[in-house]
């Protein structure tokens, strides 16, 4: 998207009352409840604003909004209304966010323009909330005149361009911008058309290579942060002669009034204006801003050059001695001629110049898609790579339903095309190998290399992915209970619901091909470690499982349920509950579940289960003669009937760690046996 105005959008722009934050059809019908907003749509166009005084109370006739207004208003194609005048189809290529104060209490008019901005209005009505959220992950350029009462400017993911002049300090709120994830690029200019401080009060660069210009510093305090030595520069374009890198002591460094957190004076070097980290970056960015370039050369790895507008915009093409591209704007056709680049850079996208020689396409062999057409088409020997020209999110495939091929689809438009035979679909920025990954978007699980586990998908799309070649493993179905053995000669997995396993070389359908391989079953133990930031409720798949805690014995307490056919583990901040698992495990031992139930060995009509010294053990006897026995003599330990009648508790008088038994017949100690009844009368 590209921003133009006297300011940026603000957090509370997305939140503000005439912002379609939870769809249009909602703004409208908001509209349409409250006298004070008023609505306007004609050709291509749709306003709301409010109406805050007589003049703003009507548009005049061929506008859509009055002039001095508190609004916003729509542009777009083939805009589409329903019944009540709620926008509900089309394609929006443009906002404005008018605020007019005749007072200028808030400083001049601001005025928020973004265009190059081509959207289905159904894609924001259909899930609102993750739109905004992410409207500003693309190649963002912004082109803002002033900062007005503390505006500021997110950026989010994507390789982004912002340029800032009239940069002015208002009341003494001062704009915060933050560049988000991607290599970004921002220029701030010298030129001022009022008194104030010309800097931003923050600028945060974010991960990736990222570009700053600035002039000289204007009176008050302006950071930079998130400056990473290895990928970011700041040229100063007014740098003081006789300016140095003053060390702030373990808070960043000063230089020429710029205050640069999170680095010291031995990590970065000042070079020609340049602040850039001791080791030169591999990296360089070109800004075709106007005019013609005139042969610029790269001199790294990752070249770019940049433009303003969208990829349609331009045409390139290689130098006839094919040691550089020729690139254009359609509209003016002033050539630039670029040599050592990798790649170019649009608003709408990023391409590589190794795949996309020229604007024709990329350089690869293989059918085109049709944009506006569904195709039905069977690869033959020669081509087996179909060419979208799109970015791959825009994207989704899967195999046909028979599964003798793909289908590949717009996730925005739902427009597909049926695919036989072919190996690769090839997008503007990526490549999807059909047979290591024959459906996309999919939820994956990786294998722990070391571990024995036992795992239910969470979608019967999820797959399960190894870092190993096929052929390394064997797999068949469980044949003590639900899923698919998986094993190598070191390690064995339990996969109940997956729809594949994808290795480094090879992608199973686990129903077309549910067994496979000759590998010995490895005869390890299945552990299943615990999450301790879930309350988990786990079946055994094997009834082999061992449940793994990362603590100690005496950080946990644990029972059998209710009915006896499991086991409950808790400590402060959870528990779990295990059905058909075969022990639990701790750093310091491990407990059968068996004995947590109290089903230990035998003892005529009952169960003899041994006291663990330091652990709160709570169980259940299952017989007639159940027996608990402890390591020590009758005279060290105090017991009694627990508070409710129902049970028998004992505890070691020098410790006060206690158990509580329940149809218990017996304790034994080393000295003498006690009959708990006789106790309990």
């Amino acid at each position: 998207m590209r921003l133009i105005g006297t300011t940026g959008f603000t957090s509370n722009d997305f939140n503000w009352a005439l912002w379609p934050k939870d769809g249009f059809t909602q703004l409208h019908t908001k509209a349409l409840s409250d006298s004070t907003i008023a609505t306007k749509a004609i050709d291509g166009q749709v306003s709301y604003w409010f109406t805050t005084g007589t003049e703003n109370e009507t548009a005049p006739d061929g506008a859509s909004i009055p002039a001095q207004v508190n609004g916003i208003t729509f542009f777009g194609n083939d805009l589409a209304f329903d019944e009540n005048g709620a926008l509900i189809g089309g394609v929006l290529t443009g906002i404005i966010r008018h605020f007019h104060d005749p007072e200028q209490v808030h400083g001049p008019a601001i005025v928020i323009g973004a265009d190059l901005f081509a959207v289905n209005v159904t894609t924001i009505n259909a899930n609102p909330a993750a739109f905004w959220a992410t409207v500003f992950d693309f190649n963002d350029v912004a082109v803002i005149s002033q900062s007005v009462a503390g505006a500021e400017l997110s950026l989010g993911k994507g390789d982004d361009l912002v340029f800032l002049s009239d940069v002015m300090d208002q009341h003494g709120q001062k704009a915060v911008i933050d560049l988000g994830e991607g290599d970004d690029f921002i220029q701030i200019s010298d030129e001022i058309s009022a008194t104030g401080d010309l800097m931003p009060a923050s600028l945060t660069l974010g991960e990736g290579f990222d570009d700053v210009i600035v002039g000289s510093y204007q009176p008050g305090v302006s950071f930079i942060e998130d400056f990473n030595p290895d990928e970011d520069q700041i040229l100063f374009t007014k740098l003081d002669p006789n300016a140095t890198i003053v060390d702030n002591g373990g808070e960043g460094v000063t230089i020429n009034g710029f205050h640069i957190k999170g680095i010291t004076e031995d990590q970065v070097k000042l070079e020609n204006g340049f602040l850039r980290g001791v080791n030169d970056r591999d990296y360089s960015v070109w800004i075709n801003q106007s005019g013609a370039v005139d042969a610029a050369t790269g001199s790294t790895n990752k070249d770019v050059f940049s433009s303003l507008g969208v990829r349609s915009e331009y045409r390139w093409r290689p130098t006839e001695d094919g040691t550089g591209v020729e690139i254009w704007k359609v509209a003016d056709g002033i050539i630039d001629t670029l040599h050592g680049f990798e790649h170019l850079r649009f608003v709408d996208g990023t391409l590589s110049l190794a795949d996309w020689p020229t604007s024709e396409g990329p350089i690869v062999d293989g059918i085109k898609d049709i944009a506006d057409q569904t195709q039905y088409l069977t690869a033959d020997n020669d081509v087996d790579t179909f060419i979208i020209d799109a970015d791959m999110a825009e994207y989704r495939w899967a195999p046909t339903r028979d599964k003798s091929g793909t289908v590949v689809w717009n996730a925005e438009t739902g427009k597909h095309d049926i695919l036989t035979d072919f190996a690769y679909i090839q997008f503007n920025d990526a490549k999807a190998d059909l047979a290591l990954v024959p459906r996309s978007n999919v939820p994956l699980t990786q294998d722990k290399a070391d571990e024995n586990e036992a795992l239910t998908a969470s979608s019967s799309r999820e797959v399960f992915e190894i870092d190993g070649n096929r052929d390394d493993y064997s797999w068949a179905p469980n044949e003590d209970g639900d899923g698919i053995l998986i094993w190598n000669a070191t390690n064995i997995d339990v996969l109940i619901g997956f729809d594949g396993v994808r290795f480094k070389d090879a992608y199973i359908d686990l129903e077309a091909l549910p067994s496979w391989g000759s590998i010995p079953r490895p005869v390890d133990e299945i552990l299943v470690q615990d999450d301790p930031n879930t309350n988990q409720y786990l079946r055994g798949v094997t009834g082999d499982e061992i449940f793994v805690f990362d603590g100690n014995m005496a950080d946990y307490t644990w029972s059998a349920t209710r009915d006896k056919k499991g086991v409950v583990v808790w400590n402060d901040s959870g528990f779990d509950i295990l059905m058909d698992y075969k022990a639990v495990r701790f750093n310091d031992g491990t407990i059968t579940t068996d004995e947590i139930r109290g089903i230990g060995t035998g003892n005529g009509n009952g169960v003899v289960v041994q006291d663990i010294a330091g652990v709160t053990q709570y169980l259940h006897g299952a017989g007639d003669k159940d027996q608990f026995v402890i390591d020590g003599n009758a005279e060290d330990y105090g017991w009694g009937a627990t508070r409710d009648g129902t049970g028998f508790v004992i505890w070691n008088r020098e410790t006060s760690k206690h158990d509580i038994l329940t149809g218990f017949e017996e304790v034994v100690f080393d000295d003498q046996v006690l009959v708990i009844d006789d106790v309990l009368g």
